[in-house]
């Protein structure tokens, strides 16, 4: 596929923690394109895959990793984040060193306060990016959020939107209480922060 121009991020929180947005990034046809890729994949229950009776998290995930049928995605990502991060964030970043997961909230599904950054992994994350596969009229509830204050602030839900913030920022899903909610979630990784 072709580069699909978007157009230009703007910032939603303040000046000392930041969450920038596009909403242009994928056309319809491809939201439905990546849809179809993870749902054509095995989704495992996040509890089941931790080994415990967790209710922290409550979804169904799948793994999309860089192949003939996701490169054009993966390129497409790479290009939204160097853009976001050039302009907002110029963190030292390698790339992806994890594949995409492939997140469903059903009904009752939530993620509750956390934050990305994580010791185990290899290469520290340092950049979240979720891209919002539903539309907004398909659930209820299942809004993602940001603690940047006492006041959490709410993500863009728009269809095609993709929010990108550091990876230590605090965030959540609220629980939807309607349908089903689908997005990608994408992490670019860097050296240690100095």
């Amino acid at each position: 596929m072709s580069p699909h121009p978007f157009k230009p991020v703007h910032a939603l929180a303040n000046d000392s923690t930041i969450v920038a947005t596009t909403q242009d990034a994928f056309t319809d046809k491809e939201l439905d394109d990546i849809t179809k890729l993870g749902d054509a994949l095995v989704q495992i229950d996040d509890n089941a895959r931790l080994g415990r009776p967790d209710h922290h998290r409550l979804c169904k995930l799948a793994w999309i990793k860089k192949d003939a049928d996701s490169e054009w995605l993966y390129d497409r990502m790479a290009q939204v984040a160097a853009e976001i991060n050039a302009h907002f964030f110029q963190f030292d970043v390698y790339g992806f060193v994890e594949p995409f997961q492939y997140v469903v909230y059903e009904e009752g599904g939530h993620f509750a306060w956390h934050i990305d950054k994580h010791p185990s992994t290899k290469s520290p994350r340092k950049l979240s990016l979720t891209l919002q596969l539903s539309d907004e009229t398909d659930y209820e509830g299942g809004v993602l959020e940001f603690r940047t204050d006492m006041t959490p602030r709410r993500a863009s839900g728009r269809r095609g939107s993709v929010n990108v913030f550091p990876s230590w920022l605090s965030h959540r899903v609220t629980p939807v209480t309607k349908g089903i909610r689908k997005s990608l979630v994408v992490w670019i990784a860097g050296p240690n922060f100095k």
